[in-house]
């Protein structure tokens, strides 16, 4: 009787501590989503140059597409992927909200909202964009050379 007199009280602060936890480390991972240089990274990302890289870099080298057509291209996927930035911000913070503690997210926070974080984090889409157009460049002739090998895996 002593031992659940102990243990009930603990095991009901336990289990609703837990939600009380998950809700603090949502919000945080929110207010970081929020912030203006992490808006701005993801309205970067979506920009047309970058998802028309993307689209750029799921296509085999050998389909020919002009720049008008990229330029076209990535006009309609930018605006598709735009529309769905309330879906990706709730992506981001349900997976902010399992791997990060709140204190992580915090201090992510306040690197982003400095001088710095935010000089770092305009950074990020140039960055992604010269990451992107090289690993094209390696990745195409990669493609090209398993294609072979592909289709006749997707033919068995």
């Amino acid at each position: 009787m002593i031992l659940a007199r102990f243990f009930t009280p603990l095991a009901l602060a336990c289990f609703t501590a837990a939600p009380l936890f998950a809700q603090d480390v949502t919000e945080a991972a929110r207010a970081y989503a929020e912030l203006p240089a992490v808006q701005r990274q993801i309205d970067e990302m979506f920009a047309p140059d970058m998802v028309a890289q993307f689209f750029r870099a799921g296509v085999p080298a050998s389909v020919v597409i002009s720049p008008d057509q990229m330029v076209r291209i990535g006009a309609i996927l930018s605006e598709a992927m735009l529309e769905k930035k309330p879906e990706v911000m709730n992506v981001m913070v349900a997976q902010m909200s399992t791997l990060f503690t709140v204190e992580e997210i915090e201090a992510l926070t306040d690197f982003y909202e400095s001088d710095t974080g935010a000089s770092a984090m305009a950074k990020m889409q140039p960055y992604m964009q010269g990451v992107m157009v090289s690993m094209t460049e390696v990745m195409g002739p990669v493609q090209q050379a398993v294609l072979p090998d592909i289709i006749e895996i997707l033919e068995e």
